[in-house]
């Protein structure tokens, strides 16, 4: 679970299982499958087992608001407050400039607002790594729920997720998207 760890844990025993002890340190991978809940509740166990762990979590969200995860987080038993005190939980809010009018991106306390250029996702994405505190293991959880609806086009979206893996690999992240 810790610094020396292979494999990170999902933070559900049966899948751990199956995937023999989780997911290599260090890669990323995409959760896919049909429309509903589910995904999203692997990724907040993803999510939830790294802060559990003494780890760092990022999370970009496309399809609900920074306060709609952390209501989500704290209901699996995440104290949300403490860790974006310290910096470990770190909310990129891709969902938020649909709602309301974001100027490139905005930052408060655990959570940084961005318009919808992908530009401008890029990089909250990359203050929002800086700002993470570094643990012996990191989590990102990239979480495009409607993601092809705010993407230019599909060549864009492509871009992005590539760049995207790139920076969290590069930053030593083990990534879900």
């Amino acid at each position: 679970r810790g610094a020396l760890a292979r494999y990170v844990r999902f933070g559900i025993a049966p899948l751990d299982a199956a995937l023999r002890g989780g997911i290599p340190k260090g890669a990323s991978f995409a959760l896919q499958g049909p429309p509903g809940w589910e995904k999203g509740a692997v990724a907040l166990r993803f999510a939830k087992e790294g802060l559990d762990c003494g780890g760092s979590v990022v999370i970009v969200s496309s399809g609900r608001g920074p306060e709609d995860l952390f209501a989500e987080l704290e209901a699996l038993g995440v104290d949300c407050a403490k860790h974006v005190k310290s910096k470990a939980l770190v909310i990129v809010d891709y969902y938020s400039c649909r709602m309301r009018s974001v100027s490139g991106f905005e930052e408060s306390p655990g959570a940084i607002a961005c318009s919808e250029d992908v530009t401008n996702l890029g990089l909250a994405l990359g203050s929002a790594v800086r700002t993470l505190k570094q643990t012996p293991v990191m989590r990102a959880v990239l979480d495009f729920t409607s993601y092809s609806a705010v993407m230019d086009d599909p060549e864009t979206g492509y871009e992005f997720l590539a760049m995207a893996k790139a920076k969290l690999s590069k930053a030593g992240l083990t990534s879900l998207f």
